[in-house]
């Protein structure tokens, strides 16, 4: 694969960043993962989890690196645990994961890379699409609207209740397995990602604060997730 870095604007010296997607059967969406993060400058391991329609030869030709596996019994965590395994012999300065029906909004490679300068680990914001949140029923969509305005509130009360160094204002409150990123130190340091099929985000994130370690939730950290009528993961966004 194509050697891509990414550089950060804060100064000169080139940063390696591999962001490890779990697939199983998204050869359609997957493209566009890739290229969000060919972007920002991040290169992409894909685990492809007994995929049958041709997404590892999608991931490929994209220019990924690729794990083929059978059916995991821990699902989405098990194929991220594998990913980060194989990424971080590779020796990046840091790790990321997003989901294959995902696209990294502009700009977040930056804000990722100023955001681990001084914490440890950083959790993004999921915004559903624009175009396909438009095509749910109305119900749906005014009980999204209302929740996404319920969380900024919360999280500019957080933001000014907790306020810290590694997480200024305005922050978020979300965990989700969508966008996170670390310090390679900071995810070996609490045993790496939970090889379960569902909430192996939360897990990771109460892992790292019952480590005492630097957590942050940049709001301009936006991943940009598909409006699925039908989940793929038990539990899982839908």
């Amino acid at each position: 694969m194509p050697d891509r870095r990414f550089r950060s604007p804060a100064g000169s010296r080139r940063v390696t960043v591999i962001a490890v997607i779990p697939a199983r059967n998204e050869a359609v969406r997957l493209p566009a993962a890739i290229a969000a993060l060919r972007r920002e400058g991040v290169s992409a391991l894909v685990v492809a989890n007994d995929c049958r329609d041709g997404t590892a030869a999608v991931a490929r030709a994209l220019g990924a690196w690729v794990i083929e596996t059978p059916a995991l019994d821990g699902g989405v965590g098990e194929a991220r645990a594998i990913g980060f395994a194989a990424a971080l012999d590779r020796r990046p300065d840091w790790i990321m994961t997003t989901d294959a029906d995902c696209t990294l909004a502009p700009g977040v490679g930056a804000i990722l890379a100023r955001t681990l300068s001084m914490a440890d680990a950083a959790f993004g914001r999921v915004v559903p699409d624009p175009d396909e949140f438009a095509r749910l029923p109305e119900a749906v969509r005014d009980h999204g609207q209302l929740e996404d305005r319920r969380n900024a509130l919360r999280a500019r009360i957080d933001g000014h209740v907790a306020a810290c160094l590694w997480n200024p204002a305005p922050c978020h409150g979300q965990s989700p397995g969508a966008l996170i990123a670390w310090r390679p130190e900071a995810y070996v340091a609490v045993g790496g990602i939970a090889p379960l099929p569902r909430n192996e985000d939360r897990l990771m994130a109460a892992a790292l604060v019952d480590a005492g370690l630097r957590v942050a939730r940049p709001w301009d950290a936006v991943v940009v997730a598909s409006c699925r009528l039908e989940g793929r993961a038990p539990g899982g966004m839908a």
